[in-house]
């Protein structure tokens, strides 16, 4: 079974939440780039996203190291566009990368109340082809590039963000949209 970063905020306000995702191997992170600008509406693991002794910001906080260990141990990782870069560029492993994109949740599943689910909606999947940037980050490397700046080669984030472009030309316009599919 994949590890997955997870919005604490949302998934972990609750023993019996953080119960439950954490045997999805759902992993607490803080979203939204700094502890300190959550304040006390962000949550973690039942408490608070507050800094504490050994906390880091963004991609560089607990749960993202403990998801770079796992990525180092060979395990399958299943992360966002947005924490990718770090992990590419700290990985000691080749990870094989799999851009998948998904369009339409939001139709099933609205992110606003009420949370009620939506029956007969369409949800569009597309897989893109397995990639790796080793030789992006050799060449990264010998050039003397910082693991900091090699994070934000956003490689991975256009093979995403190419899927998602597929999968919009599949999935069926909305009412007043306009798509272009080449």
């Amino acid at each position: 079974m994949r590890w997955t970063p997870t919005a604490a905020a949302i998934c972990f306000t609750r023993e019996l939440h953080s119960r439950f995702f954490s045997l999805g191997r759902c992993v607490p992170v803080c979203r939204g780039g700094h502890w300190e600008a959550l304040g006390a509406t962000g949550r973690r693991g039942g408490g608070e996203c507050r800094a504490e002794a050994g906390d880091r910001d963004g991609v560089y906080q607990r749960g993202m190291d403990f998801i770079l260990e796992k990525l180092n141990q060979g395990d399958w990782v299943h992360v966002f566009p947005e924490g990718i870069g770090r992990l590419l560029a700290e990985c000691r492993l080749d990870p094989v990368i799999l851009p998948l994109w998904h369009g339409g949740m939001n139709d099933v599943l609205p992110n606003a109340p009420p949370y009620v689910p939506r029956v007969g909606q369409r949800i569009t999947v597309v897989v893109g082809r397995p990639f790796s940037v080793r030789p992006l980050l050799e060449r990264l490397r010998a050039e003397g590039t910082s693991t900091v700046s090699m994070s934000r080669v956003g490689t991975a984030q256009n093979y995403v963000s190419q899927a998602g472009q597929e999968q919009n030309c599949l999935q069926p316009p909305r009412v007043g949209t306009w798509q272009s599919c080449g």
